[in-house]
């Protein structure tokens, strides 16, 4: 191992006490990819046959990812109801619950910190707006009220210039998350069945879909495009895990032992909820819900006729910290 990956070991081994959701992610990659290189080591020293073997035996104790059921890489079933959207002086409003435990063994997916988020957003496209909290653990964020071009945006997300249709966006993703792109996503190891550049969609997607800067309509694109991806399963009829009727994007990371869900209103097409379950556990060791969402008339209420996801089923899942890692 050369000095550069001895660095890159010590660096993702230093404790970060408060992160994004975004953190996380990188967090999770850079261990992932840690885990790759010592496997490569190792299978340098062993002879062609018993390398063979050994792969073999880590694809038989997998479990079972989105290959089995679904339909494959096809586009959401249509829509029958339109999204809301804002007008001058109105804002998008999403109320949401980020709930990230850590259990033992699966530190190399979630980072070895247990995390909780539950905020409401209030976004205009001036940039104005207001972030409230209800309940924040080691999640760094910026609550208040904002004016014109003050809203925090630390990735510069600007979607006026994303497009809507699935084709044209697609082609704008992948310029978009390429090396020399405006936003470069790391190649990530897609499903057995899926490309690289599905599993460096999957992340541009992924992480756009948590912003609160993106609106309602673009996220529907962004999940169409999703279900489309080489790879991806399409689940309809499915519940969310709240209680809420869903079609489900099912997406097998780091070659399918990362499995992430992403829930769908079969109405809207507007986000409902997203999961992040290893190979280890059939239980999600993250869950991401969108409790309400829709637009605004000011940035003290929650949307009145303009919501464009249905009300919960159930409550939220709920946070229980773990032991310290």
């Amino acid at each position: 191992m050369d000095p550069r990956d001895l660095l890159e070991r010590a660096r993702t081994r230093a404790p970060a006490p408060r992160m994004t959701l975004i953190d996380l992610h990188r967090r999770r990659e850079r261990r992932q990819r840690i885990r790759r290189v010592e496997a490569g080591a190792v299978g340098l020293a062993l002879a062609v046959v018993a390398a063979g073997t050994a792969f073999v035996g880590l694809r038989e104790h997998r479990a079972p990812g989105p290959a089995a059921g679904g339909q494959p890489s096809v586009n959401l079933p249509p829509a029958s109801t339109p999204l809301p959207v804002a007008k001058p002086g109105q804002y998008y409003y999403a109320k949401v619950h980020l709930v990230g435990g850590c259990p033992a063994g699966q530190e190399h997916y979630c980072g070895g910190t247990d995390v909780e988020l539950a905020a409401t957003f209030w976004w205009a496209p001036d940039g104005s707006g207001r972030i409230e909290t209800d309940r924040v653990h080691n999640y760094g964020i910026h609550a208040g009220t904002f004016g014109p071009t003050e809203f925090p945006n630390p990735n510069g997300i600007d979607v006026s210039t994303f497009p809507t249709e699935t084709a044209q966006l697609t082609q704008f993703l992948l310029d978009r998350s390429a090396p020399d792109g405006a936003s470069p996503a790391p190649l990530v190891t897609p499903p057995p069945d899926g490309a690289p550049r599905d599993g460096q969609m999957w992340r541009a997607i992924t992480d756009l879909l948590e912003d609160p800067h993106v609106t309602p309509t673009v996220r529907a694109a962004l999940l169409d495009v999703a279900a489309g991806l080489r790879g991806a399963r399409l689940e309809v009829d499915g519940v969310d895990p709240v209680g809420r009727q869903a079609d489900v994007v099912v997406f097998g990371n780091w070659g399918g032992e990362l499995i992430e869900r992403l829930y769908v209103d079969p109405a809207s097409h507007d986000l409902l909820a997203i999961t992040w379950t290893s190979e280890i556990s059939d239980q999600p060791f993250q869950s991401y819900v969108v409790e309400r969402a829709g637009v605004a008339g000011s940035r003290s209420e929650g949307p009145t006729d303009a919501e464009s996801i249905p009300a919960l089923g159930s409550p939220s899942p709920t946070f229980q910290p773990g032991p310290e890692h």
